[in-house]
């Protein structure tokens, strides 16, 4: 299993338990967080669906292109992710 494919494993897992903890939460204004995560694993399963629809070895075998898009994706701070969603759901 490839660094980049755990990565995207962790991540996702990570935006899930996000998007769990956004729906618990039941203010009217945490549809715009909820609506945040939900494009983020979104965006991660297109990229995924694409490229790795022929089986586990195609993670092997991602473009450079794709491999950029993925490595650009999973730099996205989540401490700061999760700061923009506590300061959308207290506005």
């Amino acid at each position: 299993m490839s660094s980049l494919k755990d990565r995207f494993k962790a991540r996702k897992k990570e935006l899930e338990a996000m998007l769990y903890d956004a729906k618990a939460d039941f203010k009217d204004n945490t549809n715009d967080a909820r609506q945040m995560i939900e494009q983020q694993i979104q965006e991660l399963d297109d990229i995924i669906n694409r490229e790795v629809a022929n089986g586990q070895e195609a993670w092997d075998h991602l473009t450079d292109a794709t491999k950029q898009r993925l490595n650009k994706l999973l730099e996205k701070d989540i401490p700061a992710m999760k700061k923009s969603i506590k300061e959308t759901v207290s506005s």
